[in-house]
C-alpha cells in the first residue's frame, strides 16, 4: 500500500491474495477524485500502469537497479481498477424538501460514502474499520443534515439495486451515491 503512493493520482489501494493462489496478488487502485476518469475514483490506464511500475521497482533512480526491486520474484501482480457499486437512497415524506435541504443531505451522504472503504486485514487498524454501510448510519446522516422541525417518515437504501440494511464492501468494491430521490 505504501509503495503505490509513489504513483501520482493514487488515493488508496486494496491488495488481496487470491483464494487458493498465494502467489497471485490483486491490487485494486482508487484514484483521487481529481485524477479519476469519472470523478468517483476510477483510475486511468496511466495510473494503473504507474502503480504497476512502482510496485515492481522503486522510482528512486539514484539507487542502483539491484536495490530498486520491490515485488517478490515468485509473485504475480494484477493491478486493477476499483469496482464502483451504486448506492441509491430514497427519502420518503421529507417535510421541507427545498433544494438547499436536498443539497445538504446529498453532500452529507456523499461524504459518508467516501469514507466507507474495504478493510485490509493486517494493513488497517481494527479500530478504523469502516467497510460496512448500515441503514442506521444513513438514517443518522440524513437526520443530522436537517434543521430542527424538519423530518422524514421513511428511508430506503439500495446497494447495487437491492434494498439493504447493511452491506459490506470488499475486494475493491467502492460505494458511490448513484441516485438520491425524494418522494
Amino acid at each position: 500500500r505504501q509503495w503505490a503512493t509513489d504513483a501520482q493520482g493514487v488515493r488508496l489501494v486494496y491488495p488481496y491474495v487470491r483464494d487458493g493462489e498465494p502467489s497471485n496478488l490483486d491490487v485494486f487502485v482508487e484514484a483521487t477524485l481529481v485524477d479519476s476518469t469519472d470523478g468517483k475514483g476510477t483510475p486511468s490506464t496511466t495510473i494503473l500502469t504507474d502503480v504497476e511500475e512502482v510496485l515492481n521497482y522503486d522510482p528512486d533512480i539514484s539507487k542502483p537497479i539491484y536495490e530498486r526491486g520491490r515485488k517478490p520474484a515468485q509473485s504475480f501482480l494484477n493491478v486493477l481498477p476499483i469496482v464502483l457499486v451504486p448506492v441509491d437512497i430514497q427519502i420518503i415524506d421529507l417535510n421541507d424538501s427545498s433544494s438547499s435541504v436536498q443539497t445538504s443531505i446529498q453532500n452529507a451522504l456523499e461524504d459518508m460514502l467516501y469514507k466507507i472503504r474495504p478493510f485490509i486485514s493486517g494493513a488497517d487498524l481494527q479500530r478504523n474499520k469502516n467497510d460496512i454501510l448500515y441503514y442506521g448510519k444513513v438514517q443518522s446522516v440524513v437526520t443530522e443534515s436537517l434543521v430542527n422541525g424538519n423530518f422524514f417518515n421513511q428511508l430506503k437504501v439500495y446497494v447495487d439495486g437491492n434494498e439493504e440494511v447493511s452491506y459490506e464492501f470488499t475486494l475493491g468494491n467502492i460505494p458511490y451515491l448513484n441516485n438520491l430521490t425524494f418522494s
